[in-house]
């Protein structure tokens, strides 16, 4: 009998506290020791004194590559295969990342780990490390991996990364749209034409956590992102505010029809695609 309720708090706890691939930080505290839960703290490319116990510190460079002179793009499956199995994580390990970033680093990350199609779950600390800290939980010196894998991933999900043929077809397609999560300041500079102006920080509160989803979705419909749509394509310079945007269509709103620009702006702006000017 103890055992079944042990069960069911378990099955209750998950439930709970991943509605939507968020996690709180109470809840995260409760099985971040779990033996199959991995904790990455994703920052830009500075190692952090402090983060959360047990928690392994990744860098962007880990996961940035240069491919046809458009800097930024994602490393190919057999370098992210290289980098799970020297941090240890396991095909259906649970993962929680957290950055600093407005959570643009987390999501890039879960972008990453559905791409190469990871077995696990994979969750988002909502509000980023300040959530921790706010809720004066305790800090540590970031941790090692203590022992390697064998992970093994698969090819890139096509249903998740737009290629510059399907942004451009957009153009003329208003069944496909491309969602600019940039800055007015980068939009008004040069922007795909027939593309929806919806920034990052929008999905976001002052307090740096997400909106809820009554708010998302009114942010997103009165925009005319939608269901039904072919596809949405978000993008923004190099694809990583962007997943920001996906994260909250996908996981918060339930969207099946999101795809990343991983080439994004820097890569659209090298081949001389049309642009238009202004908002």
């Amino acid at each position: 009998m103890k055992k079944l309720v042990a069960l069911l708090m378990m099955v209750t706890l998950y439930a709970v506290s991943v509605a939507g691939g968020l996690i709180t930080p109470e809840k995260l505290n409760k099985i971040k020791d779990k033996k199959d839960v991995v904790v990455l703290d994703y920052r830009w490319n500075k190692v952090p004194e402090k983060t959360i116990p047990g928690a392994m510190v990744v860098l962007n460079k880990e996961f940035s590559r240069e491919r046809d002179g458009v800097k930024g793009m994602v490393l190919p499956k057999e370098e992210f295969e290289s980098f799970m199995s020297k941090m240890g994580i396991e095909n259906k390990d649970t993962v929680v990342i957290v950055d600093d970033n407005g959570m643009m680093n987390a999501t890039r990350l879960w972008w990453i780990l559905n791409l190469y199609g990871h077995k696990g779950d994979v969750f988002i600390l909502d509000g980023q490390i300040m959530a921790w800290e706010k809720s004066g939980l305790p800090m540590a010196a970031p941790s090692k991996p203590s022992k390697t894998s064998k992970y093994v991933a698969k090819d890139a999900n096509p249903k998740l990364v737009a290629t510059l043929e399907e942004v451009k077809a957009s153009i003329e397609d208003n069944q496909m749209v491309v969602l600019d999560a940039r800055s007015k300041l980068e939009r008004i500079k040069g922007h795909i034409p027939n593309s929806v102006f919806i920034e990052w920080k929008e999905n976001i509160t002052k307090d740096g956590k997400y909106k809820s989803k009554a708010e998302l979705k009114k942010l997103y419909r009165d925009s005319g992102i939608t269901k039904n749509l072919k596809a949405i394509m978000p993008h923004c310079k190099s694809a990583v505010r962007s997943t920001q945007s996906m994260f909250a269509l996908v996981e918060i709103l339930g969207y099946d029809n999101v795809k990343n620009y991983d080439g994004s702006w820097l890569e659209y702006e090298a081949v001389k695609a049309p642009v238009k000017y202004g908002m």
